[in-house]
């Protein structure tokens, strides 16, 4: 019974670890690490249109190229963010995203659109990101 607990334990503390991302975030990610986009690698530019502050978007830009790599890196790795943005390529999605239940209407609303994915995927696999993270 003991041992039981502990595992629980050992697992809680090791899901505590993971950190959901912001649609904020996901937004400046969409942009950033999408080689298609005009914005690709411009942190400064991806964090503007994803409704950071001009002064938050300098900090990125100083920080740009430790942060950069690792940032990409990051999500380069991530299956189900690098589906997501191939898949909502070309729809607009709104700029900034701010509300999460009206990003996934706009995703149902575009399911035709989806390159790869049906919209409950998309928004499945948003749904890991948003709880999880990178």
């Amino acid at each position: 019974m003991k041992n039981i607990a502990k595992i629980n334990k050992e697992n809680e503390m090791k899901m505590a670890k993971y950190k959901g991302i912001t649609l904020q975030e996901f937004d400046f990610l969409r942009s950033f690490a999408d080689l298609e986009s005009p914005l690709f690698g411009n942190a400064y530019q991806s964090a503007i249109k994803a409704g950071y502050s001009e002064s938050y978007a300098r900090v990125i830009r100083r920080h740009y190229s430790t942060w950069r790599r690792k940032l990409l890196k990051n999500a380069s790795k991530n299956e189900g963010l690098m589906r997501i943005i191939e898949a909502t390529r070309d729809i607009d999605l709104g700029a900034p995203i701010i509300d999460e239940q009206k990003l996934k209407r706009i995703i149902r609303k575009n399911d035709k659109e989806l390159h790869g994915m049906t919209a409950n995927e998309v928004i499945s696999e948003l749904d890991n990101l948003l709880r999880w993270g990178i």
